[in-house]
């Protein structure tokens, strides 16, 4: 016997196994992140945009919230627009704030629908020294992105820690 035909074998012995089935079942299919996961993954690249200072791509995970009301809620932002870019970099600036802190992890995640759309929610804590605060991450899908188009609570937080 080859290694692919061990190799073969094995994976299905594992596939086949009663604690493998038990633990996955056609009602939750294994190898496919969860709704919640892709939102953590297009947060956490945005994260990484506004920390490197890349605002031209992290326009692209931004809801637009502007004055044409035709693309309000339904577009993203567009770095091409100097007053646009403003936004992403005003934005972009209180994440890299945040991701400051000393710790920062993923709370709770919910989905809610509103006049805009669904959104997907992420409640987030992050904790610098004695002080912590709960951030909400608020994003639509738009364009097959998932995009923030709120951030609450986080003025506050920025606030109470000094900055």
């Amino acid at each position: 016997m080859n290694i692919l035909m061990v190799s073969i074998l094995v994976s299905s012995m594992i596939l086949t196994s009663p604690q493998f089935l038990s633990h996955y079942s056609s009602s939750r299919p294994y190898l496919v992140a969860s709704k919640g996961d892709r939102v953590k993954r297009d947060l956490l690249k945005l994260f990484d945009l506004c920390k490197s200072e890349r605002y031209a791509e992290a326009a692209g995970y931004f809801v637009y919230r502007g004055p044409d009301k035709k693309r309000e809620w339904k577009d993203l932002y567009r770095s091409s627009d100097s007053t646009e870019r403003r936004m992403v970099e005003a934005s972009c600036r209180d994440i890299r704030l945040l991701l400051q802190s000393e710790s920062y992890s993923f709370v709770r995640f919910t989905e809610q629908r509103q006049k805009e759309g669904r959104w997907y929610v992420w409640e987030m804590l992050f904790r610098k020294g004695s002080d912590s605060g709960n951030i909400y991450f608020a994003l639509l899908d738009v364009k097959g992105r998932y995009a923030v188009g709120d951030i609450d609570g986080h003025l506050a937080f920025l606030r109470t820690v000094g900055r």
